[in-house]
C-alpha cells in the first residue's frame, strides 16, 4: 500500500496544473481593458437607440460608433447597420467601417461580403467602395471588379470609377489583372502619352473642356486628340499609379504585363484572352480613330 501511495503523491506531483487543480486564472475572467469597457458602454447605449422606428435615429445610432474602433464595434456594425433595410442606415454604416483601420481585416471582410449584395443601390456600394479604399483593404479585388463591370454594363459609370480610384490609391500589383478585365471592356479606347487628358462625365463634355483649354493643340485633322470617358481616364491614372508607367493602348500594357508577369506575381493566364490576342491598332488612339467614337 506505501508503494501505491508513493506512486500515486509522484504521479500528482508531475501532473499538468490541469490535473492537479484548476487554475485560479480560470476560474476568475481577466478583466476588460479600459478600451473593451468604453466600447462594451458605447454598444449598450448604441442597442437601445438602434431600435428606433425612424430611420434617421438608427443612422445617429451607428454614426455614435465611430470613435470606438474596437472588433466588438465592427461585428455588431456588421450584423446590425450594414444590412438595415434603409439604405441610408447601411451607408453611414459602410462609413464608419471605414474609420476602423485598427480592425481593417475584420471590417474589410464585412464590406467585401456587402458590396454585391447592395448592388441595387449604387449609391450604398459607392459608400462600400470608399470605405474599402480608405481600410486601404485589398482582399476585395474579385468583388471590385464584379461591381464596376455590373454598372458600365448598367451605364452607370460612377461605382466603376470609384473602384478605379480605389485601386489606383492602393498601388496594389495584383490588382492589374482585374484592370484588364476592365480594360477589355468593349475595346476601350484611351490616350496614354500624347495629349493632356480631360475629365469629364461624358464624350461631349469632355469635347467642350479640351477645347477651350487646349484648342491650341489640334492634331492634323483638327480634332481634339483626348475625348474619353471619365472612368477610362481613372482607368489610365490607375495603371499608371501601379505600374509608374503610362501606355499609349491595350496593346503596349498587354506586353508590359506579359513581360514582367514573372517580377509582379501574375501569371500569364491572368490575362484576359482578348486581351492576349488585341493588336496595336485595334484599342489605342491610332485605331481607326476610335478615339473620338464616343461609345
Amino acid at each position: 500500500m506505501a508503494r501505491f501511495a508513493m506512486l500515486a503523491l509522484v504521479l500528482l506531483l508531475l501532473a499538468p496544473p490541469a490535473l492537479a487543480g484548476e487554475k485560479k486564472a480560470d476560474d476568475e475572467a481577466k478583466p476588460d481593458d479600459a478600451a473593451t469597457l468604453r466600447a462594451k458602454a458605447a454598444l449598450d447605449v448604441f442597442r437601445k437607440e438602434f431600435k428606433a422606428e425612424d430611420p434617421e435615429d438608427r443612422m445617429e445610432a451607428v454614426a455614435g460608433l465611430r470613435e470606438h474602433r474596437h472588433a466588438l464595434v465592427v461585428r455588431e456594425i456588421g450584423r446590425t447597420g450594414l444590412v438595415d433595410p434603409e439604405p441610408g442606415v447601411r451607408q453611414v454604416a459602410a462609413r464608419v467601417l471605414g474609420f476602423m483601420k485598427e480592425q481593417a481585416a475584420e471590417a474589410g471582410k464585412l464590406l467585401t461580403a456587402a458590396l454585391m449584395k447592395n448592388e441595387a443601390e449604387p449609391e450604398t456600394q459607392i459608400a462600400i467602395v470608399r470605405a474599402i479604399r480608405k481600410l486601404e483593404y485589398t482582399g476585395a479585388r474579385e468583388e471590385l471588379t464584379k461591381a464596376a463591370r455590373h454598372f458600365l454594363e448598367e451605364e452607370y459609370q460612377f461605382v466603376t470609377n470609384e473602384v478605379l480610384i480605389t485601386f489606383g490609391a492602393q498601388k496594389d500589383v495584383h490588382a492589374l489583372p482585374f484592370l484588364l478585365v476592365l480594360y477589355e471592356y468593349e475595346g476601350v479606347y484611351l490616350r496614354g502619352r500624347r495629349g493632356p487628358l480631360v475629365r469629364a462625365a461624358n464624350d461631349a463634355e469632355a469635347k467642350r473642356i479640351y477645347e477651350k483649354k487646349y484648342g491650341h493643340l489640334k492634331n492634323p485633322q483638327g480634332k481634339p486628340e483626348t475625348v474619353v470617358r471619365y472612368w477610362q481616364q481613372e482607368m489610365l491614372n490607375a495603371i499608371k499609379a501601379i505600374t509608374g508607367r503610362t501606355f499609349e493602348d491595350a496593346a503596349e500594357f498587354r506586353d508590359w504585363l506579359e513581360k514582367n508577369c514573372r517580377k509582379l506575381g501574375i501569371k500569364r493566364s491572368d490575362i484576359p484572352k482578348k486581351m492576349r490576342n488585341v493588336k496595336s491598332a485595334g484599342l489605342g488612339p491610332q485605331g481607326q480613330g476610335r478615339a473620338g467614337a464616343g461609345r
